[in-house]
């Protein structure tokens, strides 16, 4: 009896450790960082079950690939990657399997891909979910190969 109920404290833990959101931010609480890099734990409650999803955000800004005047829209589409940049959360949006992931890092995907000429739609679409139209825009902008 008391191994069933160790081992189930044991699975039960992890979940109550990093599941908690902290003082009212975004993407969930700040672990322990340093001050120009800071990890996150952001749970997913968007589409099935949450999932625990550790990012890691550097200094503030636009990423090096953004022209130098900025964006005037929310929402960058790359569609030759199938994958969204919201500019103002600063954060990447793309298909993992059958989940919408956002990461403060380009996907594995793109890591050697020079974005500055990679093909790029500035969406104007102001939502903070522009995964919800992506069906729509796999029409409207084919990836050209």
């Amino acid at each position: 009896m008391k191994t069933i109920v160790l081992i189930g404290v044991l699975l039960i833990l992890p979940f109550l450790t990093f599941s908690q959101r902290g003082n009212g931010k975004k993407n969930g609480h700040y672990k322990n960082g340093k001050h120009d890099k800071q990890s996150y734990v952001y749970v997913n409650h968007f589409y099935g079950p949450p999932k625990v999803v550790y990012v890691t955000k550097k200094h503030k800004g636009p990423p090096a690939w953004a022209p130098a005047y900025g964006y005037r829209h929310r929402n960058i589409y790359f569609p030759q990657y199938k994958c969204y940049y919201d500019t103002f959360d600063g954060v990447y949006i793309y298909l993992s399997g059958r989940r919408w992931v956002r990461t403060f890092s380009p996907p594995s995907f793109m890591i050697n891909v020079d974005l500055n000429i990679a093909r790029k739609v500035e969406l104007d679409l102001d939502v903070a979910q522009p995964q919800a139209y992506f069906q729509q825009h796999i029409v409207l902008y084919p990836p050209i190969p």
